[in-house]
């Protein structure tokens, strides 16, 4: 594939074409250009209302794809597909946008990247529900990640051109070029420029998508003198330090989840590139690969729950570690269920995958509340240790007392301030004088200095 910029004519081309077929994602677009042009340039009483609208607007943009690109397949009607996909995202995304407010600045980036995660996932698979086409599924996959890619390298180009033309008027004429016009600029060519031009590739007619073998040669080698050595060296880093474990009795290293993620997802991305299902036989690499990549994992997934299950014990729940958990569990059984059924369809993967981020994302047993409530109980015990609760309210800790103890709980309520705000805090402070009011975030939204009010109210504001 050769790589050359986009002409005038092809920009225009495939700006109308994204227009009348996607218009919710490009309402979207448009909508977070707009907030963050303001979000650039505002002052701090704007920051929240900007940064509200534009990871709205960001989650809008997919999710409307996704209704778009499905409702194409099921209704077969142009109108409704596009307006049906319109509505999708106007219909689910203001319950971000409500919840928004409530959340410390911690959720919000959180539960942002939660969703963004489930609502790729729903582009890549939900067009294929009910229909048994493995090849169309990794051929529609890898042309929208092929288009993806190529309209991040021409958005970058496009950006660097014309940041070195602002920057020659700047320098050689004497122009005043702000330095937020640079940002701007950027924010031009990544929510807009790269959304246009993605959604003018995106795959219409999916049905001939089943008969296409097509595998191009630079992803081929891409995967196969890449992403298989890579995975392959970790793996075996992996499998080795579980002959060590198993060996010496040595508990796994808590660091050990990074490693397994990113095997297992570096593994999973060279799966669904090692060519279309329909002629993966005729790469014997991509065969072999297949054929152990699952069994390999085994190991690496029971290592990643023990670790994680250390942690809970001594540290109790938090999000990352209750994402990690669950990570850790899925990899175990989707590595069972691939090396007992090999022929088991791929897109099982993405399914299984925004299954649990959708049953996660709320209730009392999503992610969320589930550490919110596992810190609050260990806090409960680390301070009647300390003898600090006193008819079910917070007392200050008396100055002798243990110091990793008083440490612990200093950072438990880090945690819990900066994480969950201040309100589930307040009814803990006895007779401390505070107030919901006393203890607003800041003009970020930020609890960084509550938090060490509250560690201070507690009489250990000393221990970090």
């Amino acid at each position: 594939m050769r790589l050359r910029l986009p002409s005038l004519d092809q920009i225009t081309a495939g700006t109308r074409t994204a227009v009348v077929r996607f218009p919710g994602p490009v309402l979207a677009a448009v909508l977070a250009i707009i907030a963050a042009f303001d979000w650039i340039g505002a002052r701090s009483t704007k920051d929240e209302e900007a940064m509200r609208v534009f990871a709205s607007a960001l989650l809008a943009l997919p999710l409307s794809v996704a209704g778009t690109v499905a409702l194409e397949r099921w209704v077969q009607r142009p109108a409704t597909a596009k307006w049906g996909g319109l509505l999708i995202g106007a219909l689910v995304i203001p319950l971000y946008w409500l919840g928004f407010p409530h959340w410390t600045e911690e959720l919000q980036a959180g539960r942002f990247l939660h969703l963004a995660i489930l609502i790729h996932l729903l582009v890549a698979f939900v067009p294929f529900l009910g229909r048994r086409e493995p090849n169309a599924f990794w051929q529609f996959n890898r042309r929208i990640f092929e288009r993806w890619l190529l309209g991040v390298v021409y958005a970058g180009a496009l950006f660097a051109g014309l940041s070195l033309a602002l920057l020659a008027l700047d320098k050689l004429f004497g122009a005043s070029v702000p330095d937020r016009s640079y940002a701007r600029l950027w924010a031009t060519m990544a929510f807009l420029f790269h959304p246009l031009f993605f959604l003018a590739g995106v795959p219409k007619d999916l049905e001939t998508l089943e008969p296409d073998a097509s595998w191009p040669g630079g992803l081929r080698a891409f995967a196969r003198f890449v992403l298989v050595p890579l995975t392959t060296i970790y793996l075996l880093i992996l499998t080795t330090y579980f002959v060590k474990v198993v060996v010496t009795g040595q508990w796994p290293s808590g660091w050990i989840g990074w490693l397994v993620s990113g095997a297992a997802s570096v593994g999973v991305l060279t799966l669904l590139l090692s060519g279309p299902p329909a002629t993966r036989h005729e790469a014997p690499w991509a065969s072999l690969f297949e054929r152990w990549f699952w069994p390999a994992v085994l190991p690496a997934a029971v290592m990643l729950l023990l670790a994680i299950w250390k942690r809970i014990d001594q540290y109790g729940v938090t999000e990352k570690r209750y994402f990690l958990a669950l990570l850790a569990l899925w990899l175990l059984g989707i590595a069972i269920a691939f090396t007992v059924r090999r022929r088991l369809n791929l897109i099982v993967i993405p399914v299984t995958l925004a299954a649990i981020a959708a049953a996660i994302f709320a209730g009392p047993w999503g992610a969320y509340e589930v550490s919110r409530r596992s810190q609050f109980t260990r806090l409960a015990i680390v301070l009647d240790s300390l003898h600090a609760i006193s008819g079910g309210r917070i007392t200050p800790i008396a100055p002798d007392a243990d110091v990793e103890r008083s440490a612990e709980a200093a950072n438990i309520v880090r945690y819990l301030v900066r994480t969950h705000g201040t309100t589930p805090m307040v009814r803990w402070l006895g007779d401390h004088q505070f107030t919901v009011q006393d203890l607003q975030p800041d003009s970020t939204g930020r609890f960084y200095s509550q938090a060490e009010t509250v560690v201070a109210a507690l009489g250990v504001q000393g221990y970090q």
